[in-house]
């Protein structure tokens, strides 16, 4: 059987809900977990009721735990190597976030100037892109 728990972001600009579906037990889980909001990064208050004037996200308990460690909204989530190839050849990088980890430099993240930021991992083949965002001031 299932049921819902809302998580709310604190930020009163934000407006970001989840509408999380449950199976039994799974609320265990969700309580020993972190919750940052995959919009703006603030937390995330939990509540058992609705409550009006929130941009209400249906999530699953995976979906859920996925946004909430970084690894993006359902909507966000990569799969087809067309859009992205297209994207990458047709727009100008404007951003690049990078680090160095052990004498090397590790590629984060790159914004293009269609405002959309790529993130990547690392896999045996290559750099992966998991993700792909679009983010306002607002977060709506």
């Amino acid at each position: 059987m299932l049921f819902y728990l809302y998580y709310f972001c604190t930020n009163d600009e934000c407006k970001f809900c989840a509408k999380v579906s449950l199976e039994p037990g799974e609320a265990n889980t969700l309580s020993a977990l972190g919750t940052e909001c995959p919009l703006c990064g603030d937390s995330l208050r939990k509540r058992s009721l609705y409550t009006d004037g929130y941009d209400y996200r249906g999530l699953t308990f995976k979906e859920f735990i996925y946004a909430t460690n970084g690894l993006g909204l359902p909507e966000e989530i990569v799969t087809h190597v067309e859009p992205i190839v297209g994207m990458l050849e047709s727009s100008k990088i404007v951003k690049v976030k990078a680090e160095e980890f052990d004498d090397r430099c590790v590629i984060k993240s790159v914004t293009l100037n269609n405002g959309i930021t790529l993130h990547f991992a690392a896999s045996g083949n290559g750099a992966v892109v998991y993700k792909a965002t679009r983010r306002n001031k607002k977060c709506q």
